[in-house]
């Protein structure tokens, strides 16, 4: 099995994807701002069906061709009636639909795989030209731990275990292999740790390369690229900003 394979399988099952507390959260949001809704790297699904459940009009795009399969077969599973193609795999820097969006959603971190200054501000382009005027963008990023990123110790942390769908055991271990501060770069390893019913242990590793960004670095991005920060709040129960140690970042923003 392959990585990206292995990723959209136990997606789902991971206990720390499975308990975020982050669905209310974007559901309570289409609601208020109504209108059609793109969300980037919409993933297996996870807030994009809850949405289509709740009656948005939503799309979805994904760069991993087998998430976006789980995707669609979840949809089918939840007998959805949906008379067209919502989830579609592309390239969050250089999508193109016939269609602008009143709210663009990118939640849990999707936004930081995107490593370059360029590239971010060629995906936040893109996005402003399928938006509608006035039209909301919310990125959910996670807020720099500075303690974190400058201990050295690089300890494993070990996740929860969980079965799979052939009743395999699996657990996750993450470690943080590299650090650099200057660029604002992080790389995380993650080892799925899988060991069938019948059979050897087998390990597949997983690495998280992320770029991380500070409140206000965010907000000149935003900015530079045609957005008007709003708010910036610090959790799914719209907390201050600050008020929670890291916390998310959370950004609303508006095109202008």
């Amino acid at each position: 099995m392959d990585v990206e394979k292995t990723l959209a399988v136990y997606y789902d099952l991971v206990p720390s994807y499975a308990e975020r507390e982050d669905i209310d959260f974007y559901c309570d949001l289409a609601k208020e701002i109504g209108g059609s809704v793109l969300e980037i790297g919409c993933g297996t699904g996870r807030i994009l069906i809850p949405l289509v459940k709740l009656g948005v009009e939503i799309f979805g795009i994904d760069c991993n061709e087998y998430m976006i399969n789980r995707c669609r077969e979840k949809l089918r599973e939840e007998k959805q009636e949906i008379k067209k193609e919502i989830v579609f795999q592309l390239d969050m820097r250089s999508f193109s639909f016939n269609k602008k969006f009143k709210l663009v959603i990118m939640p849990f971190r999707s936004f930081q795989y995107i490593r370059s200054i360029d590239e971010q501000i060629e995906t936040l382009k893109c996005i402003y030209k399928h938006m509608l005027e006035g039209g909301y963008l919310l990125i959910d990023i996670f807020n720099p731990s500075l303690k974190t990123l400058i201990d050295e110790t690089k300890e494993t942390v070990c996740e929860e275990s969980f079965v799979g769908l052939e009743g395999e055991l699996v657990h996750r271990e993450l470690t943080i292999l590299s650090t650099d501060i200057f660029n604002k770069l992080i790389n995380i390893d993650v080892a799925y740790h899988i060991q069938p019913q019948k059979g050897h242990k087998k390990i597949i590793n997983h690495q998280l390369n992320w770029r991380y960004l500070f409140r206000f670095e965010m907000e000149h991005l935003l900015h530079r690229c045609g957005f008007e920060l709003i708010k910036v709040w610090g959790g799914y129960g719209r907390e201050t900003y600050g008020t929670k140690e890291p916390g998310e970042l959370i950004c609303l923003a508006r095109k202008i």
